[in-house]
């Protein structure tokens, strides 16, 4: 039986190519074209593209026909006023999203505390279709 064996040369050759291996890695489905591939093999998407590989539509928002609530996002105990923003510059959210409702103004110009109908994904009235980007 004869056994296969290695010289110093190609022992130095397998741990150099797979060290040239380890540090070629990249982004999940090369971020689907839609992005840059980052620091850790992140994706950073480009506008209206989300998902870890950048492979899926943001749906057009609008004024919210409905409210959802968003709840407590940050984990903090308490639901946060209209303007502290909890979540800054995300991808659904790329101004950052809040956890209290926005004041409204009415036609008078009074402030009108603890009211809805903020922005939401396809106004909240329908669900988006992540594969052409339109809402349903």
């Amino acid at each position: 039986v004869k056994f296969m064996t290695m010289s110093k040369t190609n022992i130095l050759l397998c741990i150099a190519t797979w060290c040239f291996v380890r540090v070629a890695s990249e982004c999940p489905n090369a971020c689907s074209g839609h992005g840059l591939c980052g620091s850790y093999d992140m994706c950073t998407c480009d506008r209206n593209w989300q998902g870890s590989d950048c492979s899926q539509r943001t749906c057009p928002f609008g004024l919210a026909h409905v409210d959802t609530p968003k709840g407590d996002l940050d984990g903090s105990t308490t639901i946060g006023e209209f303007n502290d923003v909890v979540i800054p510059s995300s991808t659904v959210y790329p101004y950052g999203t809040t956890e209290g409702f926005p004041h409204m103004v009415d036609s008078a110009g009074n402030v009108q505390g603890n009211t809805g109908h903020a922005y939401m994904e396809c106004s909240n009235k329908g669900l988006c279709d992540r594969l052409s980007g339109e809402c349903e």
